[in-house]
């Protein structure tokens, strides 16, 4: 009788949360310059600020409160605190901008916490689409994302000149039941384009890729084309593919470039069917044209193949596939596992 009773309590918990997101037309204080930056104080204007955010394009924000989206009794944690599931009806976030109008603004997080972080989308995470944006000094903890095809704790797709400096993640990261052909999932940002960088973050997250296609699994970036640097990530990466399968600690597939990062945990890849290829590292499970300097590696790394035939097994303690690429100065520990072939 006691479970029932916390279980509903739970349930309650969560829908109260839900019905509380809408926020008000509020004024937040402070002009938006550098100097005097807009200010959100609260939830309310926290949620102001999310769904009228095309208003902030160019502007300063400043969060000077912790926030949060969900109690800790809407999530499934482990003995060790960390997110596993879900519990009742959390209140389902939609992520800060789209692919036709991407969130642009500079947002100082000032060393707090958006807790409590539900969203289950194409594209997921607390940011959707951040182009020319500068997000730095920010928490996102207790989080769980599902995503279609781009999932990130902190951001779906970071393009243009977007800096993203000491932002640290923890949460759960995985596929939702919508069948793709590639799906990119991580702990903090799914897609890093070319100009883009991310600087002294860190995720704490288990990423899941259940089987899809082709998969992209990343510690801290699914996909990177820009630049990495003072970047760490602990924690469990688990990648399934019936094809091609990319997975590292740091980034699944990198063409830009990987600098004093460290990666600790696992990295764990299983390939369904024949002709498949999979492509496993401890920092960067494979890299084209790029390179990756002065990381450490202590990620336990291991590859199952339901079936050995027409299969292919890049595994690196570093980096995995390595084409036309630089690795130096960088040191890797713990066992790699395989039973597939070279």
């Amino acid at each position: 009788m006691k479970k029932i009773l916390f279980v509903l309590a739970t349930v309650t918990i969560c829908i109260i949360m839900s019905v509380c997101c809408f926020a008000a037309d509020v004024t937040l204080a402070g002009d938006g310059s550098a100097g005097n930056p807009y200010v959100i104080s609260d939830r309310q204007g926290f949620d102001y600020f999310a769904q009228n955010y095309t208003e902030f394009s160019g502007k300063y924000v400043s969060l000077e409160c912790d926030i949060m989206l969900n109690s800790k009794d809407c999530f499934e944690l482990d003995q060790n605190g960390n997110v596993t599931g879900v519990v009742g009806t959390p209140s389902a976030w939609i992520p800060i901008g789209t692919a036709s109008e991407p969130f642009s603004a500079y947002f100082n997080g000032n060393g707090n916490t958006i807790f409590g972080l539900y969203c289950d989308a194409n594209t997921a995470g607390l940011f959707g689409y951040v182009r020319n944006a500068k997000i730095s000094d920010l928490r996102v903890y207790t989080s769980y994302i599902k995503a279609t095809s781009l999932g990130g704790i902190l951001c779906a797709s970071a393009d243009g000149a977007t800096q993203i400096t000491d932002v640290v993640t923890s949460g759960f990261v995985t596929k939702n039941n919508t069948n793709t052909m590639a799906t990119r999932l991580s702990g903090l940002v799914a897609v890093l384009y070319e100009d883009a960088k991310v600087t002294d973050s860190c995720a704490y997250a288990t990423v899941v890729m259940p089987e899809v296609y082709v998969s992209y699994t990343g510690g801290l970036v699914a996909d990177n084309m820009g630049t990495i640097t003072g970047c760490g990530f602990d924690g469990n990466v688990v990648a399934t593919t019936s094809q091609i399968a990319y997975a590292g600690g740091i980034a699944a597939h990198s063409t830009g470039s990987v600098s004093r990062c460290y990666a600790t945990g696992s990295v764990s890849a299983t390939s369904m069917g024949t002709q498949k290829e999979t492509h496993l590292g401890g920092i960067v499970g494979a890299q084209e044209n790029a390179s990756i300097t002065k990381c450490e590696s202590d990620v336990a790394l291991s590859v199952t193949n339901d079936t050995v035939s027409d299969s292919l097994s890049v595994i690196g303690g570093i980096a995995g596939y390595s084409q036309n690429s630089a690795v130096s100065n960088c040191k890797a520990t713990r066992t790699i596992l395989s039973d597939a072939t070279y």
